[in-house]
């Protein structure tokens, strides 16, 4: 279809004298999303229509009818958009619409890329949220299909966020055993994402609720550590192929370098992304597990017998299961938490410190006045230690550490989590894609270092005429010239980049039209081409797209060509 039939409805429009159309939430392969108010019944709602070139195909509208059909099923939940209407629009000639509730907030997705990774505790009570969700739909004999980072809507702050999973688009209904298959997709289609797709979804099988428990896994793996565990796979056709030859295995998170992840979520990542499906815990198992895993009663240790490793050990809070059966130094928390520490303990709650090995079994036995005196000096011991540790000046040249290690989370980052998200307009309750959608996964690299400077001459100064000695010829060296960044390193490039990457996973083909035009911005020209064919083939802009085989070599680029010519040849 033509670009310029992917968005039709102007601000203004009246769509069968009920839907006042004001802007596109979202666009994706298949269909686009509009914010819209519903005067019937009172309230925004995000309608959902197929593009024009879809209308009037049957399986399309099928498709698009489903995911109210498959809404309704699963009924209201907390954690998904509610169904607020279904049906066709005479005003467009019969074309379907589904109007759901708008979600507010910012998706899965920007808030990693802005918070790199979320605190566990917080990560734990959305993935809870999800869980439930998924629970829901599998009771129902719904299977979500398409679990991703940016399927999940976060509207809130820290650990008390309301969580949405969105998208029914790739949902489908378990089939009953022995029944005729009801898939809409074509035989070679396969629904969902790369990257978060399980091995069995690879292959086009019937669905089964097992597939959500691998996706949903790669999720919370990317939420503890900020990557996702299969960003090394360049496209969807390289990850498809790695999964069906059973090349691909998600990584067990390394305590080492995350150690503020707890045992337990280490082992329910590793139980939700077995590649053998039978040995893939079911979500019901998931959802237990987390809610073990939040009703655990967390203690703070102040000084351990290792002392106080980083500044932000000192600053948050060290999770341990149980208070230990040992005699400790007990101190109230309210002396020695941070303020405004999300999920503290409650005053009067015990805080275990090990840093008196030796005394603590004679301090029980003394008066109450001078084991007081004991832990305020224990306190003002450990605070004048981490200040002294601050103070103290960082020779970065003579000390460089080989890899960097992740940096540590605390409980204090907590707060932080819904300060960074980004409030953009209210997003859709379903973001239309194409079964080859996708979603985005790159995050974006460290940001280039300011130019340098050339520094400016110094003022010539009188000076008797004497022979220059060396140490006079080394100090007027030249000026050190001004170096400019290349343009893919720019800020401006990396967004671009990213967000073309965003788009072909989301299956916005005119959005990624657009920013394959800044050719400039992409480093790997090989990318740029796979990009930009795949854009002009599904914009239709078939001579451009074939013109691509002639400078590139690629086998995917060679692909989109050779589809765009046969379709140039077509009467």
């Amino acid at each position: 279809m033509k670009m310029e039939e992917r968005v039709e409805l102007s601000d203004g429009t009246v769509l069968d004298g009920r839907f006042l159309v004001h802007a596109v939430l979202g666009e994706g392969g298949m269909g686009c999303v509009y914010l819209a108010d519903d005067l019937v019944l009172g309230h925004e709602v995000a309608l959902k229509l197929l593009i024009p070139g879809y209308r009037g195909r049957p399986d399309r509208e099928q498709r698009l009818l489903n995911e109210a059909a498959f809404g309704r099923r699963v009924g209201e939940h907390p954690s998904m958009p509610r169904l607020y209407g279904v049906g066709r629009l005479r005003d467009l000639d019969g074309c379907p619409y589904v109007a759901w509730e708008v979600v507010e907030g910012s998706d899965l997705n920007s808030v990693l890329l802005s918070r790199r990774r979320i605190p566990p505790r917080v990560a734990t009570r959305w993935a809870r949220q999800v869980a439930d969700a998924l629970c829901a739909m599998h009771r129902a004999g719904v299977v979500h299909r398409d679990v991703t980072v940016t399927n999940v809507f976060i509207d809130g702050s820290g650990a008390d966020a309301r969580v949405k999973l969105i998208d029914l688009s790739h949902a489908a209904f378990v089939p009953e055993p022995g029944a005729p298959s009801r898939r809409l997709t074509r035989e070679f289609e396969v629904p969902g994402a790369h990257r978060f797709m399980p091995p069995e979804q690879t292959l086009a099988i019937p669905p089964h609720p097992k597939m959500d428990v691998f996706s949903f896994g790669v999720v919370l793996h990317e939420m503890l550590t900020g990557r996702n565990p299969f960003e090394h796979v360049p496209d969807r056709e390289t990850y498809i192929d790695l999964q069906r030859a059973g090349r691909l295995h998600v990584p067990q998170i390394d305590r080492r370098g995350y150690p503020e992840v707890s045992e337990s979520l280490v082992e329910l990542v590793v139980g939700c992304t077995a590649n053998d499906m039978a040995a893939r815990l079911d979500m019901h198992e998931v959802r237990e597990r987390l809610d073990a895993e939040l009703t655990s009663a967390p203690l703070v240790l102040v000084s351990g017998e290792r002392g106080v490793d980083t500044p932000s050990e000192a600053a948050g809070s060290r999770e341990v299961p149980d208070a230990p059966d040992s005699k400790g130094v007990l101190l109230d928390t309210e002396a020695v938490l941070p303020t405004g520490v999300e999920d503290a303990p409650p005053p009067g709650t015990s805080v275990v410190g090990v840093g008196l090995a030796a005394g603590a079994m004679a301090l029980e036995e003394q008066p109450r006045s001078l084991r007081t005196i004991v832990a305020v000096a224990t306190v003002m011991v450990v605070l004048t230690a981490l200040a002294l540790l601050l103070a103290w000046p960082e020779d970065t040249d003579a000390i460089a550490p080989a890899t960097p290690a992740p940096r540590a989370t605390s409980e204090s980052d907590e707060m932080g989590v819904g300060e960074a998200l980004p409030r953009t307009r209210p997003a859709p309750a379903i973001e239309p894609s194409e079964p080859e959608s996708g979603e985005p996964d790159e995050r974006p690299l460290a940001q280039p270092a300011d130019p340098i400077e050339a520094p400016a001459e110094p003022e010539p100064t009188p000076t008797r005429a004497v022979a220059p000695s060396a140490t006079d010829r080394s100090s007027k060296r030249k000026p050190t010239p001004r170096v400019e960044a290349p343009a893919h390193e720019t800020e401006e490039c990396r967004g671009a980049v990213a967000a073309a990457l965003s788009a072909e996973e989301a299956g916005a083909w005119v959005r990624l039209e657009i920013l394959t035009r800044k050719r400039r911005c992409f480093g790997n020209r090989t990318q740029w081409a796979k990009l930009r064919a795949h854009a002009l083939l599904e914009t239709e802009r078939f001579r451009e797209c074939s013109a691509l085989a002639d400078e590139f070599e690629d086998p995917f680029v060679q692909k989109y060509a050779r589809t765009c010519r046969a379709q140039q040849d077509r009467p």
